[in-house]
């Protein structure tokens, strides 16, 4: 099968950056399906994922806890085994 993926990295924002201006930067891109959030405390990270689902409705939203590993299939992101 033919894989098609665009991966994004940047290093444009300060890792003291607040909620919204993550949410800001975020939203700066112009279609993103799915987010893996690896930094910061899970409560932290768990606020982080809510606020951008409430602003860009993306529902593939991960919280990267050491424990679970992901993976990203045909329909989306899943979650394939907790440790």
């Amino acid at each position: 099968r033919q894989k098609k993926a665009t991966v994004l990295c940047t290093e444009e924002f300060s890792s003291h950056a607040d909620q919204s201006e993550l949410v800001a930067l975020i939203k700066s891109y112009n279609k993103i399906d799915t987010v893996l959030l690896n930094h910061g405390q899970n409560e932290q990270s768990q606020k982080l994922g809510e606020s951008i689902y409430n602003a860009m409705k993306i529902k593939d939203i991960g919280i990267v806890d050491g424990k679970t590993a992901f993976k990203i299939g045909p329909y989306g992101l899943i979650k394939t085994f907790q440790i």
